[in-house]
């Protein structure tokens, strides 16, 4: 497995905060979940509001693979179903069905765009916690480290802040 660079700093499970390990125990549930029958790879995420709910979320594969659903895109579709919009806080994790991921798993380009508009629609960058299996690599980072220049609904002139449901119970 080819390994990246990176020039930030890993950290472990016992460096992160109080909310950083839930969202990150939530997401290693959740990747349990995951239907992943083609790739044989399973993500777990875990998505914070703004509110505090943890919303889940799993890879969903499908032998059309153009429907298969992400991790990250259920988590932000299930707060999404529930009225939430404003989030602060994204935990990722994967595995392989027959083998540890030995670096974080990032999110890939489809669902960095994703999140990117859930950033503009969130109206604040959201932290992401990208962890391998162990749990003793670690990155934190944001959806606008990761996606610099981004292409996004404010490109267009469109104003997504009436999308934001601040306080949706």
């Amino acid at each position: 497995m080819a390994k990246r660079a990176t020039a930030q700093k890993y950290l472990t499970y016992d460096q992160l905060t109080p909310i950083q390990k839930k969202l990150l125990d939530d997401a290693t549930k959740n990747m349990e979940n995951a239907y992943s029958p083609y790739s044989h790879f399973k993500v777990g995420a875990s998505l914070l509001a703004k509110e505090g709910e943890m919303f889940p979320g799993c890879n969903i594969e499908n032998a059309n693979y153009t429907n298969t659903q992400h991790g990250e895109t259920t988590a932000i579709a299930s707060a999404y179903t529930k009225g939430k919009r404003e989030f602060t806080a994204l935990a990722i994790i994967a595995r392989g069905e027959a083998f540890d991921t030995e670096i974080p798993t990032a999110p890939c380009g489809y669902c960095r765009q994703t999140l990117y508009e859930a950033v503009q629609v969130s109206g604040n960058d959201i932290q992401l916690i990208l962890s391998n299996t162990k749990r003793d690599k670690i990155l934190v980072t944001s959806v606008e480290e990761i996606l610099t220049g981004a292409f996004g609904p404010a490109d267009l002139g469109i104003d997504v802040s009436k999308y934001r449901r601040p306080g949706k119970t």
